[in-house]
């Protein structure tokens, strides 16, 4: 874990595959994937969200549902290998005069960044996949596109079958997809913002 710091001094944590941490407050989707209070190792990150494996240590190692996918980063503290959180100091700017570094800043940044995002997607809007599915039961791929038929916690169910799918698919619904994996597309299926090497699929009717 790298720890950058805002200009007011606050401290960001940037999680790194490997750390153990805390989650702070319940999943928002349906069903409820994690709980404020659960902790384990991650096993995935990226700017915005984090992967969490659970089984072996706020879950047992057996548990039906041993991963946390998608847990938004601003929703984690850092722990130690028993669960216990890890209080981070805040650097005291205005005794030492000290700004924040470049990294400092991009960091802050980036944070505003995701905020902003995890709002961009609503009920009835049509989005495509921008990368797989992560996990060991994939239920939608790069490429597949269809409309938006729920949205919550910064996680989306999208109805896939009679737009990426046919209408009689035996999974026409792919359920609690990260925001981040996913972007705006047309009627088509085509992105609406420039994303080199992405082409449309058909469109079942």
């Amino acid at each position: 874990m790298r720890v950058a710091y805002t200009k007011e001094g606050q401290p960001l944590p940037v999680f790194e595959v490997g750390d153990f941490v805390r989650i702070k407050r319940d999943d928002l989707g349906l069903p409820i994937a994690y709980r404020g209070g659960e902790w384990g190792k991650v096993v995935s990150a990226d700017a915005q969200a984090v992967d969490i494996e659970l089984a072996g240590f706020s879950r047992p190692a057996t548990a039906m549902l041993p991963y946390a996918r998608g847990v938004p980063a601003s929703w984690l503290v850092p722990c130690d290998d028993h669960g216990a959180a890890i209080l981070l100091d805040q650097r005291d700017v205005s005794r030492t005069g000290v700004r924040a570094s470049r990294f400092d800043d991009h960091a802050a940044r980036r944070s505003r960044v995701t905020q902003d995002h995890a709002a961009s997607f609503e009920v009835g809007d049509l989005v495509r996949m921008r990368r797989d599915e992560q996990g060991e039961f994939v239920t939608a791929q790069a490429g597949e596109w269809g409309k938006v038929t729920g949205a919550s916690g910064g996680h989306l169910d999208i109805r896939f079958a009679g737009h990426s799918r046919p209408k009689t698919a035996s999974m026409p619904v792919a359920r609690g997809i990260p925001e981040r994996l996913v972007e705006h597309c047309d009627r088509t299926g085509r992105v609406t913002a420039t994303a080199p090497g992405l082409r449309a699929t058909r469109r079942w009717r």
